[in-house]
């Protein structure tokens, strides 16, 4: 009879009659397990659990004793309907699998231990049994001098966690030497620019500023190319904040948070002012004055119209180095216009309102209102300059208009003094009111009688106020 040949790799199979002598049937067992050996497997996984056999418990003399285990790479398809538990039994023996997970469930392969390893579904992982009932990942915590990957990198990492993060992919540089600060680890991105001409164009990396022992510092570091030239610093989140190699946060064009912006600096300063916040503006022609810097609030005000409802300017008046003058403006949008200047403070301390050049350190372009505040009457009333510049008082009592409380040099204002509808209501005045040729003034005592007293505060121990009387 003529010899047969195994399906895989052609090995040749002794027949009766052909070469086989007493072992013929044996021989051709051992050529099938050899055969397996360096061979593919398809398994259809149908459930979340399946059993891949190694080798008989008990081989059998004179018996084929080829199992599915037998083979080195196994495909696992099918639809398991969840996460699949394949056991690689028994459990003693020592062999390695290249596992492809080509269902759409994650499977497990373990033994009789703990120890396992779980394949994701669609990727593949070479797995070892050491013989003690462990299951390990031979492609775990490989080291590669170099590694190209011509078809895309994906790294995954599984868990039982899930508040917590974890790392896929992590990047590690060692020195054989003395390590100093700016040690650090990065990651390149090289893309094809022009044929045949491959740029790292970003690069990401983590240096270190503090390498002590327990006190380490890192900042995070972007790098991008322009114009051709190696790629640079552009941006870096330092180990207390955000900033630039310049040592602030920088932008060239603009900035924008859907959930806001908190920007904070540290220092060991507990009695001067630092800015948290810088806005800069630069020109790349010959600046002139009225160039200048801007915050805007913007603000939906119906569905999907973002108006810009305030901008406070910073503008320049004067732009000669070392004489620059700078006012700050105050603009807002009224009746759906665009904003428009309704307030200047300028580089004189003159404020004006209304007016966008003001001549004294307060102008205003139409009128001012200050509010009537409301006294009680009591046998002492004692005003408070700090509430009201104006008041008003219906008599109910003989009274004391008693030294007011908060007093300033320069305060004006006046007192309406109403007698209640009984009337015959009298005043004294406390020691700090002055009157013309010291004479207090006698007020009008019929019933819903109004006097006025106008008074400015010369210091804070003298009002020098005079009344008017007889009003009503």
């Amino acid at each position: 009879m003529v010899s047969t040949y195994t399906n895989n790799f052609g090995i040749e199979k002794m027949a009766s009659g052909d070469q086989s002598g007493a072992w013929g049937n044996t021989t051709n067992f051992n050529l099938d397990i050899v055969d397996r050996i360096g061979s593919a497997l398809a398994i259809a996984l149908t459930g979340t659990s399946h059993t891949l056999t190694v080798e008989t418990g008990s081989p059998s003399a004179g018996a084929s004793n080829v199992q599915d285990g037998m083979y080195r790479v196994v495909n696992f398809t099918g639809t398991p309907g969840g996460t699949c538990t394949v056991t690689i039994a028994p459990a003693t023996t020592k062999v390695f699998f290249i596992i492809k997970n080509s269902t759409d469930q994650s499977v497990i392969m373990t033994q009789a231990s703990t120890n396992t390893v779980t394949i994701a579904a669609g990727y593949s992982s070479i797995i070892y049994c050491d013989g003690a009932a462990e299951v390990y990942n031979a492609t775990a915590s490989m080291s590669f001098t170099s590694l190209g990957v011509t078809d895309g990198f994906d790294a995954q990492k599984e868990d039982s966690g899930t508040t917590t993060v974890i790392s896929p992919l992590s990047v590690t540089r060692t020195s054989s030497g003395t390590p100093g600060t700016g040690i650090g680890a990065g990651i390149d991105i090289v893309t094809e620019t022009s044929v045949g001409n491959n740029e790292i164009g970003t690069s990401l990396q983590s240096i270190s500023t503090d390498v002590t022992g327990g006190n380490e510092d890192f900042d995070l570091v972007f790098k991008n190319m322009a114009a051709g030239s190696a790629a640079s610093e552009v941006a870096r989140i330092t180990s207390t904040g955000v900033t630039t190699t310049a040592g602030n946060f920088s932008a060239t064009g603009s900035v924008s948070a859907t959930a806001g912006v908190s920007s904070s600096i540290e220092d060991s300063g507990t009695t001067t002012v630092i800015n948290p916040l810088t806005l800069t503006r630069t020109s790349s022609a010959t600046p002139a004055a009225g160039i200048g810097t801007g915050l805007a609030f913007v603000t939906e005000t119906t569905a999907g119209n973002n108006e810009t409802g305030v901008t406070l300017n910073a503008v320049t008046t004067d732009i000669s180095a070392a004489s620059e003058d700078f006012d700050l403006t105050f603009n807002l949008m009224a009746a759906g216009s665009a904003v428009a200047e309704k307030m200047r403070l300028e580089s004189t301390g003159y404020l004006g309102i209304g007016v966008t050049n003001p001549s004294v350190q307060l102008h205003i372009a139409k009128s001012s209102i200050a509010d009537i505040g409301t006294l009680t009457s009591s046998a002492t009333i004692t005003p408070d300059f700090a509430a009201s510049q104006n008041f008003t008082v219906t008599l109910a009592h003989n009274a004391e208009l008693a030294n007011p409380t908060n007093v300033v040099a320069g305060q004006t204002g006046s007192v309406f003094v109403v007698q209640d509808g009984t009337g015959s209501r009298t005043m004294s005045y406390g020691t700090n009111w002055e009157f013309p040729a010291g004479a207090a003034p006698t007020l009008t005592t019929t019933a819903a009688a109004l006097d006025r007293i106008d008074y400015i505060v010369r210091s804070a121990t003298s009002i020098q106020a005079v009344a008017t009387l007889a009003y009503a």
